[in-house]
């Protein structure tokens, strides 16, 4: 499980937003991943795209991207950018480098620093809390282990279930377009 297309540089870049952002330093990592969960669900209603590129899972915890949660627990094999810019002590992390923000668009740093508006100063148990009342959550629940939360379920539960084939399809097409000159690169 998780996304081979997992961009771990934009991810990277876009937790450094919101680490940036949180006047409370360090943060708790599960903070993060429930504000990149966030940014994504806001992201993907708004524009059809991931913004940390994740697979959303659905875990007793919570939704959150699994991909990002693999890197901050070092079980990601290509985890070494992220690694190079966040220092992770216990549950807390902190930004070691500044990866930059080119991987990132306007829109997305935008999306970034109004979820840390919003919700950075939330305990993250109450934004847990608030996560686990989302319907694609909901439908998705695990007590155990993790399940994926399918694409069409979040843009369901945003209500764009009329786009989702269309949504999905743009992505599918975005991916191999992305691995086609990835390879051509070697």
């Amino acid at each position: 499980m998780g996304n081979p297309d997992f961009n771990v540089k934009k991810a990277t870049q876009a937790a450094a937003v919101l680490l940036t952002e949180i006047p409370t330093k360090p943060i708790d990592y599960y903070l993060l991943l429930k504000l990149l969960y966030v940014a994504d669900r806001i992201s993907l209603t708004q524009t059809g795209r991931f913004v940390t590129t994740a697979e959303p899972v659905a875990m007793k915890a919570g939704p959150l991207p699994i991909d990002v949660y693999r890197c901050i627990t070092k079980q990601h094999p290509s985890c070494s950018f992220w690694n190079e810019h966040v220092h992770r002590e216990g549950y807390k992390l902190s930004l070691a480098r500044d990866p930059g923000t080119n991987s990132l668009c306007a829109y997305e740093i935008a999306v970034l620093r109004n979820v840390a508006r919003r919700y950075g100063t939330l305990h993250p148990a109450l934004l847990g809390r608030l996560t686990h009342t989302l319907a694609e959550f909901k439908k998705n629940r695990v007590d155990r282990g993790m399940k994926a939360i399918p694409t069409k379920d979040i843009l369901e539960a945003v209500g764009r279930k009329g786009q989702a084939e269309k949504i999905i399809q743009e992505a599918a097409d975005r991916a191999s377009i992305r691995r086609l000159f990835k390879g051509a690169r070697g």
